[in-house]
């Protein structure tokens, strides 16, 4: 927290917005009055090419006001002659103009007031002391140039009491400049001189950065007797910058994308590629002398002829917003609790004090809102900064001071784990603007005006009508506590481009800011991973087959997710989905899964979700081993299996598809001393046991385990091969010593049993390791084309008419040569 006195912040100042616009200028990190928006263009040396015609953009009148007519510092007619004014433009037809009082002032002694000077509402024999002068602003960027000029050449205006000050022709060209490079030209080669310079030149370049920035170049020039005060700035710079010449906050970034049928909307559009430079000449008028529509046009054009094609930028509008947005660093907003009102802080031109925003009214009632919608993207923090007013202290007789506390927080925002917003172009003091076209076209409109995504700003034109009770769902986060810290507004510090002392705060910032972000963008990505893992689960269990453990046949299925359900009377349970024959089956546990299940999920640290589903990013949770089934003594079947969990970077690919690339380097390798005989419960039924007859002739397969069955009142024996389990039949059978010590068996040929009437294997056996003495070298299948997918769990060595060539047996039985005997040298177990 922070503390002091108002006075001490912006002195005497009874301006609503004062105490957030100080605070805003002291905290601010979005700094744009060094930038060079013209870095990512390029010098084409075309020039500067005209893209509308001339136009009167604005003209000043003025009334003299007696100081009767004033009160408080007020000229208290000021209505009435508005409406007269707008009266006259009607009867010109110059409808849709803009008419403002900009401001009354004294008059010294020097104007002369004489009996041929029209006063507006005069009072007889009142003496007057002091007179003022009450300026009107009339704007007029979407009238022809000649109906305006008709107005001000016609003498209405000084039949009316209203004198012609200056008046203000504009023209838009395509291109950019950069305002230190077109100096030193004008410098050098075109008789001008710098403002305060001892220099000699009929053209003075002013030295008003402070006042209108570092993308605006002014100079004054008297022609003809006429004084005129010509410059040329980049159009969109401004409108992004700031809200007038006047306005110290505001911005048009709504006002530049939805122009429509205006002669600004026209120059944007034929200038999107190239950027936009405005010209524009002030010419002051005296006695009421106008100047010629030759004078007009010279000096126009004569502006952008100082400026060489070599000068001129090609500087597409998307990439000065790209400029202007590498250097968001945050979202700023200071509230002010005692007036209810928010300053929303864009950027903050350091060079002229302008803040890109909006004020934001009853903040307190729309700031979810606001700072949902408003706010730049979630990638960046939302610095919060509140001005709290305590108590008055006498400050003297007439004025009382106020204490301020100052508090400020760092939050950053985020919905359902993501941190992507957008941010709604809105006019001024409307936060809940929009505008009544098609989103379509809007984003037509976005792409001309360039104003495109970026990772720090999307901006959104919205065509959807909100209000103050529009649901604005948004989580804040706080990360860190901010340090406030004010410097008097009363020393107007001079900030110079190579500041070490700005640089080095930015930079600090940036880091604080960085150190922060990562590890909560950490957790928001996680927790968005877990969350679409989630609906993934959901999904793949609504679209699963019902089904259940005992339908399923011996084998390996991957277990692709598992819900936990506590039930009251039943106990645990988790509701799985598996995969088998491509499609997908949801089926409950049963105990030895459940058991399987719980364990995994107290043992590893956040793999449970508040969803019930167990959670594994990469792929399925594990595979599920059905290895048999049987009657227990209550006449239900039960199912013997085994849950094998994946380790952690296991993939989908890599349980499925046995990533080709990895297994390459893993060799197979086989048991020496296998423990064949199956345990009991791992056995299934007889009847339920695949027969060796599914098998090709000439195949040959390892057997993995054997087992008996009573089937019938006789003992028959079962094998299993493959982790399928097969009826060994009458020839296997009578060679049951050889069975249980290991061995490979080959289907020699399948014969029928006359008494059985069905098919039987009639095998051969070799013990394990001797495999390649089962097949002729001249039957096996020869492999011409390695292509990485097939899987060999042995090599031997044979010998071929004296030569030594090798065999190679397959996972799926089939014993492999190769054509080339090249090939043989470094073929091993594994995929080939």
């Amino acid at each position: 927290m922070f503390v002091a006195n108002r006075s001490d912040t912006v002195g005497r100042s009874n301006s609503s917005s004062a105490l957030l616009e100080f605070i805003a200028r002291n905290h601010a990190l979005n700094k744009t009055g060094f930038l060079d928006y013209n870095r990512l263009g390029t010098k084409d040396n075309v020039g500067l090419v005209s893209v509308s015609p001339k136009f009167v953009d604005n003209f000043l009148v003025q009334v003299i006001v007696p100081d009767y007519n004033m009160d408080h510092g007020k000229f208290i007619y000021v209505g009435s002659v508005n409406k007269g004014i707008r009266e006259l433009l009607d009867i010109f037809d110059l409808e849709k103009c803009v008419v403002k009082a900009i401001g009354c002032h004294k008059l010294d002694d020097s104007y002369v007031i004489d009996s041929k000077t029209k006063i507006l509402y005069p009072k007889s024999g009142v003496s007057v002391e002091q007179f003022y002068m009450q300026e009107y602003k009339i704007a007029t960027p979407n009238i022809k140039y000649n109906n305006v000029m008709e107005l001000l050449r016609s003498g209405e205006l000084q039949e009316r009491g209203l004198k012609l000050k200056d008046l203000d022709v504009t023209m838009d060209f395509a291109g950019t400049f950069d305002k230190d490079e077109v100096i030193e030209h004008l410098i050098k080669n075109c008789d001008f001189r710098m403002q305060g310079k001892a220099m000699l030149g009929p053209r003075t370049i002013l030295d008003n950065d402070k006042f209108v920035g570092r993308n605006c170049l002014t100079y004054m020039e008297e022609i003809n007797g006429v004084c005129t005060r010509q410059k040329i700035y980049n159009k969109m710079v401004q409108m992004l910058e700031s809200q007038s010449v006047r306005s110290s906050v505001g911005c048009h970034w709504r006002d530049w994308v939805i122009q429509q049928d205006t002669l600004l909307a026209s120059a944007r559009d034929l200038s999107t590629d190239r950027g936009l430079t405005r010209a524009e000449v002030t010419f002051y008028v005296e006695s009421d002398k106008i100047p010629s529509d030759t004078l007009i046009e010279e000096t126009l054009m004569g502006i952008v002829e100082f400026v060489p094609s070599t000068l001129v930028y090609s500087t597409p509008f998307s990439k000065t917003w790209e400029v202007y947005c590498d250097t968001f660093v945050h979202s700023l907003v200071c509230v002010d609790r005692k007036q209810h009102n928010a300053l929303l802080v864009y950027s903050y031109n350091e060079v002229t004090g302008k803040i890109s925003g909006q004020i934001i009214e009853q903040f307190e009632s729309k700031w979810r809102w606001v700072l949902k919608n408003l706010t730049l993207n979630g990638n960046l923090p939302i610095d919060i900064i509140e001005i709290i007013h305590t108590t008055l202290v006498l400050q003297s007789k007439k004025k009382r001071d106020a204490v301020l506390e100052f508090t400020g927080s760092r939050f950053f925002k985020s919905l359902n784990n993501s941190t992507e917003f957008q941010t709604r172009l809105v006019s001024k003091k409307g936060c809940f603007s929009w505008i009544n076209e098609s989103q379509e076209t809007l984003n037509n409109m976005q792409l001309k005006a360039g104003l495109i995504c970026h990772r720090n700003c999307i901006p959104y034109a919205a065509n959807k009508a909100a209000n103050i009770k529009t649901k604005a769902e948004i989580d804040l986060q706080k990360v860190e506590q901010l340090h406030i810290s004010l410097d008097s507004n009363r020393k107007r510090v001079k900030i110079e481009q190579n500041s070490e002392d700005v640089k080095d705060r930015l930079f600090d910032e940036a880091l604080k800011i960085e150190d922060v972000r990562k590890p909560l963008f950490a957790t928001l990505e996680s927790n968005r991973k877990r969350q679409e893992r989630v609906k993934y689960y959901i999904a793949e269990k609504n679209r699963a087959t019902k089904s259940h453990l005992r339908t399923l046949e011996q084998g390996t299925y991957p277990l692709l997710s598992a819900k936990y359900f506590k039930h009251n009377e039943f106990g645990p349970r988790f509701q799985i989905v598996i995969e088998a024959d491509d499609k997908l089956h949801c089926m409950w546990s049963n105990w030895a899964l459940t058991n399987d299940l719980t364990k995994l999920k107290d043992a590893i640290p956040g793999i449970f979700d508040e969803s019930g589903y167990l959670v594994h990013f990469s792929g399925p949770l594990g595979n599920l081993i059905i290895k048999g089934r049987a009657m227990n003594k209550n006449g239900f079947f039960t199912v013997y299996c085994d849950f094998t969990p994946c380790t952690v970077g296991e993939t989908h690919e890599e349980l499925n598809r046995q990533n080709v690339e990895e297994l390459k380097t893993q060799p197979v390798s086989l048991p020496l001393s296998p423990t064949l005989e199956a345990p009991r419960e791992e056995l299934i039924p007889y009847k339920e046991c695949k027969s060796l007859t599914n098998f090709a002739v000439g195949s040959v397969n390892r057997i993995d385990k054997i087992g008996w069955l009573e089937h019938y009142g006789k003992k028959r024996l079962v094998v299993q091969i493959g982790g399928v389990w097969y009826q060994a039949g009458a020839d296997l059978e009578s060679k049951q010593d050889l069975v249980s010590k290991g061995v490979f068996v080959k289907i020699d040929k399948l014969k029928r049993n006359a008494s059985l009437r069905r098919k039987e294997a009639i095998v051969t056996l070799v013990p394990y390791g001797q495999w390649h003495l089962l097949v002729d070298y001249k039957d096996a299948v020869l492999y011409n084309r390695p292509d990485g997918a097939t899987k060999v769990i042995d090599v031997k060595e044979v010998e071929v008419r004296g030569q030594k060539r090798k065999l190679l047996l397959s996972n799926d039985g089939r014993v492999l040569k190769l054509r080339k005997s090249e090939l043989e040298n470094t073929v091993k177990p594994g995929f080939i």
